[in-house]
């Protein structure tokens, strides 16, 4: 029975690891369109901005899941900055297997800042739609002391692989 439980606990970590990604990907996308309607409108629509762009990405309210959008953020480095939107979102954890040892659910959050100041920024991709507008591959690692900007709407549209690292101070 224990390593039934073990095993089993083990599956349920590996499936709320996945739902983690999944949620962060949706705080990103939402704090970065949050950011971007700040740079479009002054911030008059940013929070149906980034909840519509969550929802496409994912966030659905319907099954609980729950989106708290920030400008300024509230935490973090850039607490208090006007120019900087913070998503958090929370969904409640599937547990297919710790239930059986534990009856309470498991809360899985994830938490994005972006910053529409891009007064910093040196790295420019201006087309709309193209996918992998900046590539970084092979291992290469590229740090930069300013930032990226890239316009396209393609959700590849920066792409690392291969073990490559960008860093930079903004992207």
């Amino acid at each position: 029975p224990a390593l039934v439980g073990v095993t089993g606990l083990a599956v349920d970590t590996g499936i709320w690891y996945g739902e983690k990604r999944e949620m962060q990907t949706v705080a990103d996308t939402a704090a970065v369109a949050g950011a971007l309607e700040i740079l479009r409108s002054g911030g008059a629509i940013l929070v149906m901005a980034a909840t519509t762009d969550a929802t496409e990405n994912g966030y659905n309210a319907g099954a609980g899941d729950i989106i708290e959008i920030n400008n300024p953020p509230v935490s973090g480095t850039e607490a208090g900055n006007p120019d900087a939107v913070e998503v958090i979102v929370r969904r409640n954890g599937n547990s297919y297997f710790a239930s059986v040892l534990d009856q309470g659910s498991t809360m899985i959050s994830a938490r994005a800042v972006a910053v529409s100041d891009v007064k910093d920024t040196c790295v420019y991709s201006l087309d709309p739609s193209t996918r992998a507008a900046i590539k970084v591959v092979g291992g290469a690692n590229l740090t930069l002391n300013c930032g990226i900007q890239v316009n396209s709407s393609d959700p590849e549209a920066l792409e690392q692989s291969g073990g490559a690292c960008i860093t930079a101070t903004r992207i």
